[in-house]
């Protein structure tokens, strides 16, 4: 009898309505909720992407600025080194240039002083003694 007793109770525990609608209102309560979280984890994803998107592309700018500054500094430092090569071989021409025109000069000197050498003993043999 006691287990009869308990079989209709458990019996009309379970054929109850208002049980039964309170255990799907607390599961429509409960997937409620878990779309109300995953719609926010969605919303969360999405800002992470577009948060993620804005900072590879500021990286890429960042990369894209370095990279110009680098190519700018390295054809300051040619323009440089082209600069002071060609001031050095400035200077070695101009050294070569003198060079030549002191010993054109000096030959030309030695040419006249030969040319009156030779001159005062012309004079000097014709001289009579």
């Amino acid at each position: 009898m006691k287990r009869i007793l308990q079989l209709l109770i458990i019996f009309g525990m379970a054929s109850d309505p208002s049980l039964l609608a309170q255990n799907k209102n607390k599961d429509s309560i409960e997937s409620a909720e878990m779309r109300r979280l995953n719609r926010m984890g969605d919303s969360l994803h999405q800002t992470l992407l577009a948060h993620d998107s804005i900072r590879r592309a500021e990286m890429n700018e960042l990369l894209l600025k370095t990279k110009r500054d680098i190519a700018e500094q390295k054809s300051r430092e040619l323009s440089a080194a082209t600069k002071e090569v060609l001031a050095r071989q400035e200077k070695t021409h101009r050294f070569k240039r003198k060079t030549l025109l002191l010993a054109g000069a000096a030959f030309a000197m030695t040419l006249l002083i030969a040319a009156m050498v030779s001159k005062r003993r012309r004079l000097a043999s014709r001289q009579p003694k």
